[in-house]
């Protein structure tokens, strides 16, 4: 099952620079262009819409695509502000994704077993034993926060592993002496 949703984009592009290291996101955003794009892609193995509600939920091999970003996960719960009744009255109030999360964009991998986007609060909350890579530095904690309006990403308890780049040594080192 395939469906275009318009409004993912905010949540995409926060989870994707929410799952980053802070320094290096900062770093990157200045030297490229947003990856993150065009129509986002979900597709499910079902999905229930519950009107009453005001209820989408997507199950079974969830994936969500939007440019280089893909999100996969066992489900993800679609929750609108309204019944639906009127147009204007259906915005997303918040999404729910959970089961194995995983969220890939370029070198960037995170996972959790959940990931909760709330909309009005702008921010994005990791649990479940949430970690994040970019090559080969990893960061963990018991829940990883993304604060859309400050850009901050909070780590509650965390533990990470930074692997920092070695410096090459100058010709006519002690390194090249001992060879």
């Amino acid at each position: 099952m395939t469906a275009k949703v318009g409004y993912l984009v905010p949540l995409v592009l926060s989870l994707a620079a929410g799952v980053a290291m802070a320094g290096k996101v900062q770093q990157q955003q200045k030297q490229q262009k947003q990856p993150v794009q065009g129509p986002v892609d979900i597709r499910s193995d079902e999905l229930l819409v519950l009107q009453q509600q005001s209820k989408a939920v997507f199950s079974g091999n969830v994936c969500v695509e939007q440019g280089a970003l893909k999100i996969t996960c066992r489900k993800l719960e679609v929750f609108y502000t309204g019944g639906g009744s009127r147009r204007d009255d259906t915005d997303v109030d918040r999404m729910v994704f959970s089961g194995k999360v995983l969220i890939e964009l370029d070198k960037r991998r995170g996972h959790c077993e959940q990931a909760v986007y709330q909309r009005r609060a702008g921010r994005i909350v990791c649990t479940g034993q949430p970690w994040v890579e970019e090559e080969r530095s990893r960061i963990r904690g018991e829940v990883i926060e993304y604060l859309l309006k400050s850009k901050e990403v909070k780590v509650t308890r965390p533990r990470a592993v930074i692997h920092l780049p070695e410096e090459k040594q100058p010709r006519g080192s002690a390194a090249d002496e001992k060879r």
